[in-house]
């Protein structure tokens, strides 16, 4: 299986505290998620914030409109500090996201690392090189602009 990576680090004009709420609450993945991926969650999502066990559901759509299920796990909550989600279902062979938050000079740097592997052994390698590679660049482009404009 051939595992790729994922890093993007980001310097946030906050607080820690502000940083973590806003990142650790599953109801604000849909605000840094393009438009165009279609992205609904459909887990019931209490008031409190993101904890170690916690799944959730969503669709995204992220070719031709087609809805694909994904099905996501915190595996790792460290507060204030990291997360991890895992994909438990969905299109990826493997989806490793791990979310980092460290206070540095009175700003906080935000280190996003994602390991990812594709489906189908040769003909995954080549989406990945025709069309996701290029396709997650831009989600987290996105999502770098979204973040700079709530929190700087």
């Amino acid at each position: 299986m051939k595992i790729y990576t994922l890093e993007r680090s980001q310097v946030l004009n906050s607080t820690l505290e502000k940083v973590w709420d806003y990142f650790s609450s599953p109801k604000n993945l849909d605000e840094l998620t393009p438009q165009d991926m279609g992205f609904q969650i459909i887990s019931e999502l209490g008031s409190e914030g993101m904890y170690q066990g916690q799944e959730i559901e969503y669709y995204v759509r992220p070719i031709l409109n087609i809805p694909l299920y994904w099905k996501t796990l915190i595996t790792e909550v460290n507060d204030h500090h990291s997360f991890i989600d895992q994909q438990i279902k969905g299109p990826y062979k493997l989806w490793k996201h791990t979310h980092t938050f460290e206070e540095v000079d009175g700003q906080i740097k935000m280190y996003d690392k994602v390991e990812y592997a594709l489906p189908f052994s040769f003909l995954g390698s080549i989406a990945h090189e025709v069309y996701v590679k290029q396709r997650l660049q831009e989600i987290f482009d996105y999502r770098y602009t979204m973040v700079d404009k709530i929190f700087n």
